[in-house]
């Protein structure tokens, strides 16, 4: 079977996982804490949660994902379209550096870039 009619009318999540928030807090605390960038990496409680959804939109929105996880099976993406993800701690990293870089974050003195701008061009020439 050619490789057209593997992936015809077929719909594919491309997601490398699906970590908690403060997972991915944490990461990038590994990374960029000891560049001097503060991020909280304590899980808020759900109470807190609730008690914001009086005052708050986006934490009513967020009431019912309270303590659910959602979780995607990625293998036919993996199977069909050979797709092999960078590691999310990567990802992280990479993302990370990048809003430094481009202004978003206000650079420390003591940041240091995860990747350069030359790797980001040859990632995109990839695809």
């Amino acid at each position: 079977m050619n490789p057209a009619e593997v992936v015809a009318n077929r719909r594919f999540l491309l997601c490398a996982g699906t970590p908690w928030m403060v997972d991915i807090a944490k990461s990038l605390a590994k990374t960029f804490g000891p560049m001097d960038y503060s991020l909280p990496t304590k899980e808020a409680p759900d109470w807190v949660f609730w008690l914001l959804s009086f005052v708050s939109e986006y934490a009513r929105e967020q009431n019912s994902n309270l303590g659910r996880q959602s979780v995607f099976d990625t293998t036919p993406t993996k199977q069909a379209l050979g797709i092999e993800y960078r590691p999310i701690d990567e990802t992280l990293s990479h993302m990370g550096s990048s809003l430094v870089m481009h202004g978003i974050v206000k650079k420390t003195a003591s940041f240091k870039p995860t990747w350069t701008e030359k790797e980001a061009l040859q990632t995109v020439e990839q695809f």
